[in-house]
This record gives C-alpha cells, sequence and structure tokens, in this order.
C-alpha cells in the first residue's frame, strides 16, 4: 500500500519516525526500474525548539520545505559532500522531519542517498509515485526497535541526548 501525505500530518514526529521503521522506501529510477528498500533506521528532529533541528532559527530559504505540509522530501547537503534524505512531517507550520538513516542495503544517510541517487532536485517535492520516491507499507512485522541518541549533534545541548534515533533489531 502506498503512503500518502496524510500519513504524516501528525505533530507527533517521534510517534511517525518509529511507525517509518519497517516501511519501505521505493525509488523509480530513469530507466524505468522500480527498487524497494526496508527501512531500518531513523532520526526524528522535532519542532523549532529542538535544537538539533535546522529549523531552530526559523524560516529560511534552506529551510522553507521544513514548515510545509507533512509528506514532502526535505533533501540537504552535509558538510558539501553526502545528501541527506528527510521526511516533512506534521502541520504547516510545525518544522519536523525524519532523517532517514539506514535501509536494509545500506546503513548511513549519505550511503541512502546515493544508492537512491536522490540528490537536491527531490527537496521539497512530495513522497508520490509522480515524484518517483515514494513510501509503502508491506505490512513487514517489526518484531523490536531501539531507541538511540541522535548523531552529530553534540551542539544541541539539552537535546543531544534525547532518544530520538531508531533502530530496527529483527533478525531476518
Amino acid at each position: 500500500m502506498i503512503l500518502s501525505s496524510a500519513d504524516f500530518i501528525n505533530n507527533d514526529t517521534i510517534y511517525l519516525a518509529q511507525k517509518l521503521i519497517g516501511k519501505y522506501v521505493v525509488r523509480k529510477f530513469a530507466n524505468n526500474t522500480l527498487a524497494k528498500y526496508l527501512i531500518t533506521e531513523v532520526e526524528a528532529y522535532h519542532s523549532m525548539a529542538d535544537k538539533a533541528n535546522h529549523a531552530r532559527f526559523g524560516k529560511t530559504n534552506r529551510t522553507e520545505v521544513l514548515f510545509k505540509t507533512g509528506g514532502r522530501w526535505y533533501v540537504t547537503l552535509c558538510y558539501g559532500v553526502h545528501y541527506l534524505l528527510n521526511l516533512v512531517t506534521g502541520e504547516e507550520g510545525n518544522p519536523s522531519a525524519v532523517l532517514i538513516r539506514g535501509i536494509n542495503e545500506v546503513v548511513g544517510p549519505g550511503k541512502v542517498t546515493k544508492l537512491l541517487k536522490v540528490d537536491r532536485s527531490f527537496n521539497n517535492l512530495e513522497a508520490t509515485e509522480n515524484n518517483n520516491l515514494w513510501l509503502e507499507d508491506h505490512n513487514f512485522k517489526v518484531q523490536n526497535i531501539t531507541a538511540l541518541p541522535r548523531v552529530g549533534i553534540n551542539y544541541a545541548q539539552e537535546y543531544k541526548d534525547k532518544l530520538w534515533r531508531f533502530k530496527l533489531n529483527n533478525n531476518f
């Protein structure tokens, strides 16, 4: 079942992040081939109060997409090297997103975008078939999720130790 934008309009990004574990990210490539990958690791960035959220300083050209209604992609370039794929969540005006950190083929957000061939051209696009990158639910049975601290956000003061990174621990 293809997930729609309505599935991501919820003010509880932490809850949505956990629900993304076990879903599939689907990519239609230029040659019309499809690839489906199980989402195995994510990180939540919840509201402007979250000191690790890119939108913590308000709306800018870069962060404008985070303030839109959930169900869009937010693609950012990390350290000028790796693209990172985030799914915007929540209602309009509540900047929140979930970073896709791992899929069944690779672990690491930069490796995810390389495998999916995702770049900034996907930024601000809805997560739909029409845009060649979307999410599906195939009723994968999630047995165990571990909550962990997020990665690389030591600057985020009281938010750096929040257990907002979620990892699938199923035995395949």
